[in-house]
């Protein structure tokens, strides 16, 4: 059942990748002022822009969260043990917390809320000519690129907020004192004092509840 989506997606793909490499110069726009047709570039990534944000904030709202799918890999961070569980979205700070897995969807979902945005924003508000020129916007490497771009800056907010989060003074604190509490135990070794059998300390563990 996990499989199927998977296999399906993966196919849609290929079956787009062959369409446009087939029909590459296609022209599904008409120029108003001369009436034949052209390439609207701007709505071509206006196009593209919506549907990697649909596909992201769906892989974020869906698959991970479970509404609609397994969830994702849960482990500690060690990757010694763990398993497939739905998430729910970390919307507040923890979210940026590397070791917290509720960030993965709401950065999903987040982040598909924008491209979906923008791409609906790009298909019905046109660029002033100035900015049309002054980006370059009249080639089709400049679309593919803006694209690619846009992409990327997105995971390097995250990435540099994450890192950040890190660096700040006490970030591991509240679990180096969790022993002294009593408070919690690891589900892995299954003691209350976050040091396992190999002797190194626990930094962040995601799969920690409280004691019943």
């Amino acid at each position: 059942m996990q499989v199927r989506p998977h296999i399906v997606f993966s196919g849609l793909c290929f079956l787009a990748a062959i369409w446009h490499w087939t029909y590459w110069d296609l022209a599904i726009f008409c120029d108003e002022r001369t009436g034949k047709p052209s390439l609207d570039l701007p709505k071509i990534f206006g196009i593209h822009l919506f549907l990697a944000g649909l596909a992201c904030f769906g892989f974020g709202a869906f698959h991970v969260t479970g509404l609609y799918g397994p969830g994702i890999w849960v482990s500690d961070p060690y990757g010694l043990t763990g398993k497939v569980q739905s998430v729910n979205p970390a919307w507040g700070v923890e979210g940026f917390d590397p070791f917290v897995p509720g960030g993965i969807a709401s950065h999903h979902i987040a982040a598909g809320t924008s491209g979906i945005l923008a791409g609906l924003f790009h298909l019905s508000v046109r660029p002033p000519q100035r900015l049309y020129k002054g980006l370059r916007m009249g080639n089709i490497e400049t679309v593919l690129s803006s694209s690619i771009a846009a992409v990327f800056f997105a995971a390097f907010v995250v990435h540099f907020d994450c890192n950040n989060l890190l660096s700040q003074p006490g970030f591991f604190s509240e679990f180096q004192n969790a022993h002294k509490t009593g408070g919690r135990k690891c589900m892995f070794c299954h003691n209350s004092c976050l040091i396992h059998v190999c002797g190194l300390p626990l930094p962040r563990p995601i799969l920690i509840t409280s004691m019943q």
